[in-house]
């Protein structure tokens, strides 16, 4: 593979964004109860707490991956001095 490290960055991004989904759907499927009325309970405050922790690790690790992405190099315009 050409670029190892953003091949890696971006499975791990694939695998954080599916985990933020599962744990969306968790936390929407945890406030409803048998009756389809909204429950709380502890087990909404835990799902609902790691889906706002997740999705702040996921655009971390966003911002990480992209920032890990090498640039190509910019090539010289005629008359630059450097």
């Amino acid at each position: 593979m050409p670029d190892d490290c953003a091949w890696r960055a971006a499975r791990a991004l694939v695998a954080l964004v599916t985990f933020q989904i599962a744990l969306g759907l968790t936390a929407y499927l945890v406030t409803l109860d048998g009756a389809g009325m909204l429950q709380p309970g502890t087990g909404q405050v835990i799902v609902n707490t790691t889906h706002a922790v997740m999705g702040a690790v996921l655009t971390a690790a966003t911002v990480a991956a992209v920032l890990t992405i090498p640039r190509p190099a910019r090539p010289e315009a005629p008359g630059d001095a450097s």
